[in-house]
């Protein structure tokens, strides 16, 4: 198996436990709607790896702002449009 394989598994099981999938309005326009997918930590280093594997972005650090005491946290983000959102899925879907 190449490791490359091994990190998109990896990708899978992390994104299965820790990530989100929804679709979203874009701003007032009723019918205009994007796909979000993300996944969230307090640490870096795990979405940078998920990063390496299928693409998308980390931002971050963010602070709560609903849990004042929380510890600032990092997102990976892959959204906007159809088609980048659904390149990541293909890279995990042989697996799930």
């Amino acid at each position: 198996m190449a490791s490359i394989d091994k990190e998109i598994i990896w990708a899978v099981g992390f994104y299965d436990g820790e990530g989100h999938c929804g679709i979203h309005k874009i701003g007032n326009k009723p019918r205009a709607k994007r796909i979000c997918v993300t996944l969230a930590q307090v640490e870096l280093q795990p979405l940078e790896r998920f990063r390496n594997a299928v693409g998308g972005k980390v931002n971050g650090p963010y602070n709560h702002y609903t849990n004042k005491n929380g510890k600032p946290y990092f997102q990976w983000t892959s959204w906007g449009t159809y088609k980048t959102t659904v390149e990541v899925f293909e890279k995990l879907r042989p697996y799930l």
